[in-house]
C-alpha cells in the first residue's frame, strides 16, 4: 500500500479482504468480554472485514469516535477492532463501546473506534452490523 499511496495523484489507498458490496464476507459472533458486558447484552453476529489502516479514508467511511486502526500491531496486545455504530449500540446499549473488549473466535479484541454504518452487501439492502480488524 505504501507504493500505491505514493503514486502521483493518489490521495489515499487501502486494502480489504473482500470486495465491498460482495456477499463473501464471513459472519462472526461477538460477545462482550467478562466485566465489560452490559447486563442485558448478548452476542451479536456481524460481518467481519479485514482492512489496512488507509481503507476507511479511501472509502469515506467515517470514524465517528475513537482511534483509527494502527499502522503496526503490538505483539502481545488484544487485536484492535472498529465496530459499526449499530454493532456497538447492540452490544452496549446506552454506553460507549470504545475501550471495551469483545470475545471473538480467535481470542479477545479491544474496540478502539466506532465507524458509521454503511451498505456492505448491496445498495438495496439496509446497512448491516459489521466489524473491522487490521489486516
Amino acid at each position: 500500500m505504501t507504493r500505491a499511496g505514493s503514486l502521483p495523484g493518489v490521495e489515499s489507498a487501502g486494502t480489504i479482504n473482500t470486495f465491498p458490496l460482495h456477499p463473501g464476507a464471513f459472519t462472526v459472533e461477538y460477545i462482550p468480554a467478562g466485566a465489560d458486558a452490559a447486563a442485558d447484552a448478548s452476542g451479536v453476529h456481524a460481518n467481519t472485514r479485514y482492512v489496512s489502516p488507509g481503507y476507511l479514508r479511501t472509502t469515506g467511511i467515517p470514524l465517528l469516535r475513537g482511534e483509527p486502526l494502527p499502522n503496526q500491531l503490538a505483539g502481545d496486545e488484544p487485536v484492535p477492532a472498529l465496530l459499526s455504530e449499530s454493532t456497538a449500540r447492540r452490544l452496549w446499549p446506552n454506553e460507549d463501546a470504545v475501550g471495551r473488549r469483545i470475545e471473538v473466535p480467535w481470542g479477545e479484541s479491544v474496540v478502539i473506534g466506532i465507524v458509521g454504518d454503511v451498505r456492505q452487501i448491496g445498495l438495496a439492502q439496509e446497512p448491516n452490523r459489521r466489524s473491522i480488524f487490521p489486516r
